[in-house]
This record gives structure tokens, C-alpha cells and sequence, in this order.
């Protein structure tokens, strides 16, 4: 009995822990969405590319040539972030993630889902050298 009575004490510690950690979890995984959000959207709103982006030689454009904006920026990177952060702690979530992005395999003008939701496509963009 008294062998059982700490095995329950042991079970519940254990539960305890396991909730506290989940919590930390999904406060970690919120924080670095909301981290990646800050660095993704305004970079792509006002210059059209992010640092790697820039040393990739690349920017974003919408499929009409026109600047990218806000609204742009916004659905662009927000899809893909909100669903594997929503389901991150699940497979399926990671793929379904890394799926809307890899989207760009099989279309024929290599847009990414988030891309294609955002009317946007990547195009080669040249770095100027300053004098």
C-alpha cells in the first residue's frame, strides 16, 4: 500500500511537471512566431526583401510588379507561421508547415502557397554597389 501511495504521489509530480513544461513550451513557441513575424513582415513591407533575401540577391514582388506593402507582407508570412506554430508540437503540423512553403516544387510559376494566398512572387533583384 505504501509502495502504491508513492507511486501516485511520483504519478502526480509527474503530471505536474509535464503541465508546466507544455506551458513553456507554448510560450517559447509564441514568442519565437511572434519574433519571426517582426522580422519577416516589416523588412518585406518597406524594402521588398528580408537580410537573406538581400544577400540572396532576391526580392518580393506582387504578381503585378507593384510593391509588396503591408497587406502583402502580412498574408505572406502569416500563413505559413500560423499553421506550424499552431500545430507545432504534431507531425502533421510540421508538414502541413513546411508543405504550404514547399508548395513552389510542383507550381509552375515556383510560388510558394503563402505566396500564392498573398499574390506575391520572388523575382531576382540585384544589390547595387555603392560608390
Amino acid at each position: 500500500r505504501r509502495a502504491t501511495k508513492v507511486d501516485r504521489q511520483a504519478a502526480e509530480r509527474l503530471i505536474d511537471a509535464q503541465s508546466k513544461l507544455n506551458t513553456l513550451v507554448l510560450v517559447a513557441t509564441l514568442i519565437g512566431a511572434l519574433l519571426g513575424l517582426i522580422y519577416l513582415v516589416p523588412s518585406t513591407a518597406i524594402t521588398g526583401r528580408t537580410l537573406g533575401m538581400r544577400l540572396r540577391q532576391t526580392a518580393v514582388v506582387r504578381v503585378d510588379g507593384s510593391h509588396v506593402g503591408w497587406g502583402g507582407a502580412i498574408v505572406r508570412f502569416l500563413v505559413p507561421v500560423a499553421i506550424t506554430t499552431s500545430l507545432f508540437l504534431s507531425l502533421p503540423g510540421l508538414l502541413l508547415g513546411f508543405g504550404s512553403v514547399l508548395f513552389w516544387l510542383w507550381d509552375p510559376n515556383r510560388q510558394g502557397l503563402h505566396d500564392r494566398l498573398a499574390r506575391t512572387l520572388v523575382v531576382a533583384a540585384p544589390v547595387s554597389k555603392r560608390p
